[in-house]
């Protein structure tokens, strides 16, 4: 029986040296954590912010906040789309941002003129394309452009559809 005693005696003493070795090892695994999360999570929230947002610019542009200049809608343009022979058509109804009232009302003097640009951007186009939603930011920079080519000083900021109806 002395024998039995003797080892749980033997045990006790290592059992007792694994517990010490366990605690320093877990600390340093805590302390090691918490720097690495303290230091970088800053970045690892930045870089989860930017994918859930789709891309760094647009992440950075939603801290932003927007300001809106003045605004005009021009109305009531219908296009026939290239090679639809009639059965497709475009209807769209523009609004368009400018910092000045003044750049608007250069604009809506040349009324004529801003209206067969914008037929000519949107009737060289065909129904499938048309029909691309990635094809409507391309459309609004072109007008855009042209706008701006109209305008003897000025730009015009910003194009929105307010109305698409491919038909």
């Amino acid at each position: 029986m002395s024998e039995p005693n003797q080892a749980e005696g033997a045990e006790k003493p290592a059992g007792k040296l694994k517990k010490l070795m366990i605690i320093p090892l877990a600390l340093c695994a805590l302390v090691g954590g918490g720097f690495v999360t303290f230091t970088q999570y800053p970045l690892v929230a930045r870089v989860v912010a930017t994918k859930d947002s789709g891309d760094a610019a647009e992440a950075e542009e939603a801290k932003v906040p927007v300001e809106y200049g003045a605004f005009h809608q021009f109305d009531g343009f219908t296009v026939n789309a290239v090679g639809a022979d009639g059965s497709h058509y475009l209807m769209v109804n523009i609004g368009v941002e400018a910092r000045k009232e003044s750049i608007l009302e250069e604009l809506k003097g040349r009324e004529i003129v801003v209206r067969d640009t914008v037929i000519k951007l949107l009737s060289a186009r065909s129904a499938e394309e048309l029909a691309i939603l990635e094809t409507r930011s391309v459309l609004k920079d072109q007008v855009r452009q042209a706008f701006n080519g109209i305008l003897s000083e000025g730009t015009v900021d910003r194009i929105y559809f307010t109305q698409y109806v491919l038909q």
